[in-house]
C-alpha cells in the first residue's frame, strides 16, 4: 500500500491515507462474521494538542513510532505518557485528548482502530478540552 493523501482529522490531527476495509478484513475476531479496521499513520505536530473526543463503539490501539505522547484519559483525570516504542490502547467510549510533549518534534503513531470509517464515529467533545499543559 502506498500513501498517496494526507488529511488533518476531526480530532485535529493529521492523517496518512488509512487503510480501509477493501485492505483490511480482519476474520480471526468472529467466526463467519467480517470485522473491519481503520489502520492510518497518524502525527501530531510539535506543542500540539489534539481535540478531546471518543468513539462511541470502536476501539483503537496505537504503537508510537517517533516522538513523545501525552494523553488526557476518560474524564481527563488520568494522564499518561507514551515515548516511541510503547502501546496504548483505547477502550471505546472513553474520552481522551492526545497532545505531542515536544515542541520541537513530531510525534508519529501507527493507530489500529475496529471501525473501517475512521473519521465517521469520532464524537468531538468540546466541553472537555484543556487549553494548556499539566
Amino acid at each position: 500500500m502506498t500513501t498517496t493523501h494526507r488529511y488533518a482529522g476531526l480530532s485535529a490531527q493529521e492523517h496518512n491515507s488509512p487503510a480501509r476495509a477493501a485492505t483490511c478484513t480482519p476474520r480471526a475476531f468472529v467466526p463467519n462474521r467480517r470485522r473491519r479496521i481503520s489502520l492510518q499513520i497518524a502525527a501530531i505536530p510539535p506543542g500540539a494538542w489534539g481535540k478531546t473526543h471518543k468513539h462511541d463503539s470502536h476501539e483503537s490501539a496505537i504503537y508510537v513510532l517517533s516522538g513523545d505522547a501525552g494523553m488526557w484519559r476518560e474524564k481527563l483525570e488520568n494522564q499518561l505518557v507514551a515515548h516511541a516504542g510503547d502501546f496504548v490502547y483505547v477502550p471505546a467510549g472513553i474520552p481522551h485528548l492526545p497532545y505531542n510533549l515536544s515542541d520541537d518534534d513530531y510525534c508519529v503513531a501507527l493507530v489500529a482502530r475496529t471501525d473501517q470509517n475512521d473519521q465517521e464515529s469520532l464524537v468531538l467533545l468540546p466541553g472537555l478540552d484543556r487549553q494548556q499543559r499539566p
